[in-house]
């Protein structure tokens, strides 16, 4: 990773590492944070387990109190604001995940001036406060290197992809794979991508892709994923992961030694930054975390890529070096 200037960077920097021969700074302890969570709650495989890890993480050099609060399905946009505001009186921060929440922030934030603020994924990537930031993701990155690893790595020269209709970032994930692996092997064949919004037809998209001759398939489904991974684990094949390093999510535990690899959305990185910066160095407004910062990126968890991971990295940086462009969009 290149050395980058300014105290974000410097943040960024600290918690991917201690890259550049940083070292990550603990803030002053104790903090407390309130956590606005997506509807849902734990167990997502997205947004809320992401979240969760990067306070873990920080937890390991602070003192940290977490207040979590659930959203609703189809809640109004007052409940949202109710939430943010007892959040705010009890905490010096409060993280809130979702582009749901952005225009509840921003008038949380007026009423609670000395509060900070953060929000995943901002509507339209913009969030107006001064004590407000912002985190974005060019997830189509992290999914062009999960592309290209699938292209490697297949064997019927096949591929599929499973995305739920309104999880974040899932067109992204679709443009980025589909156009790593075509870069790798123009020839691969790519399925028609399905998208579904119940784990039943989850399972029933990627046993569909499978007969079809997939042998990897990428989903980007939220909590209908694992049934993806389930399936795809029953027929013996492989799965690329979304957002978490699913590797590791506990929910998905059987399904661990077909998982190829994940396309990595780093919001436990933009959770920790935030803190890090909250203490020391406060920076208002949106953020891109990108490959360049380690908030996108591809996972190598059970060594399944490890024969390929040059080559990976080398479009890595292609990618950071701007040789190569990555659609956002289908």
């Amino acid at each position: 990773m290149r050395c980058l200037k300014g105290a974000f960077a410097a943040a960024v920097l600290a918690v991917t590492a201690g890259a550049c021969g940083g070292q990550p700074f603990p803030p002053r302890t104790p903090v407390t944070v309130g956590l606005a969570l997506e509807a849902g709650g734990l167990g997502d495989l997205s947004y809320n387990d992401a979240a969760i890890a990067g306070l873990d993480r920080i937890r390991t050099n602070a003192e940290v109190r977490v207040t979590q609060a659930a959203a609703r399905p189809g809640e109004p946009e007052a409940d949202r604001e109710t939430r943010l505001r007892t959040l705010a009186r009890d905490n010096g921060m409060v993280i809130a995940l979702g582009a749901a929440y952005t225009h509840a922030v921003e008038r949380a934030a007026k009423a609670f001036p000395k509060v900070k603020f953060l929000v995943i994924d901002p509507e339209r990537c913009k969030v107006r406060g001064a004590n407000v930031a912002g985190a974005c993701f060019r997830t189509e990155q992290g999914a062009y290197l999960a592309g290209a690893a699938a292209a490697l790595k297949t064997r019927s020269n096949t591929i599929g992809f499973v995305g739920g209709t309104g999880y974040p970032d899932v067109g992204r994930f679709q443009a980025g794979y589909e156009a790593g692996a075509r870069a790798v092997r123009p020839g691969i064949r790519i399925l028609p991508a399905r998208y579904v919004t119940t784990p039943e037809e989850a399972g029933k998209a990627a046993r569909e892709q499978l007969d079809a001759g997939a042998d990897i398939i990428f989903q980007a489904a939220g909590r209908s994923g694992a049934a993806v991974a389930d399936t795809v684990r029953a027929a013996g094949r492989q799965v690329i992961g979304s957002g978490s390093d699913q590797y590791h999510l506990p929910a998905l535990a059987g399904a661990r030694d077909h998982v190829l690899t994940s396309a990595l959305k780093r919001v436990d990185v933009a959770v920790h930054t935030f803190f890090l910066l909250s203490a020391d160095g406060f920076r208002p407004g949106p953020e891109t975390y990108d490959l360049k910062l380690d908030g996108v990126g591809y996972s190598t968890s059970g060594g399944r890529l490890d024969d390929v991971t040059t080559r990976l990295d080398a479009l890595r940086l292609a990618i950071i070096d701007r040789e190569v462009k990555v659609p956002t969009s289908p």
